[in-house]
């Protein structure tokens, strides 16, 4: 699998391929200023800020965010993995057999991402299940000591 990148301004997206990257000459002018050259067209930019996943740059008074996604990044975002809080949720079902040893929210909560929900034991392990999404808690249909099938509906939510 090869891991080449694509820059996206706003909502605008270039892909870049061997041979773009072939055909880019990139030239420091100053320092944080660049020259780049791709098939005689020419754009002089300034770097204000960069990391692995972005560079910022100042072109023509205005300021770009370049997000640069390898092919693993670019697939995860076509499926829409990438944005869960966009995702509607549902309900909350158990990820395995075991028994609830806690339940931290209680019917018409609203959670924030990362938020946790409860605590099932499973094997002697305790497993904090917590919400992946901004949403309400609707039903609980459990009760603290309750032995839950796995799939078993834990907590139906609403939307946030």
């Amino acid at each position: 699998m090869n891991n080449l990148p694509v820059l996206k301004f706003g909502d605008h997206k270039v892909n870049v391929d061997n041979v773009t990257l072939q055909s880019l000459e990139l030239f420091t002018t100053e320092q944080n200023r660049v020259h780049a050259v791709n098939n005689n067209h020419a754009i002089d930019f300034e770097i204000v800020d960069q990391n692995e996943q972005q560079i910022t740059v100042l072109h023509n008074h205005l300021l770009f965010t370049v997000n640069i996604q390898d092919t693993l990044q670019q697939r995860i975002a076509s499926m829409g993995w990438d944005k869960t809080e966009d995702l509607e949720l549902k309900a909350i079902k158990a990820p395995m057999p075991g028994l609830v040893l806690e339940i931290s929210v209680k019917e018409g909560d609203v959670v924030e991402k990362g938020t946790k929900l409860l605590v099932l034991e499973a094997m002697k392990m305790e497993n904090v299940i917590a919400i992946q999404a901004k949403t309400t808690i609707g039903k609980i249909h459990v009760t603290k000591g309750a032995a839950v099938e796995k799939g078993q509906l834990l907590i139906e939510l609403l939307p946030a």
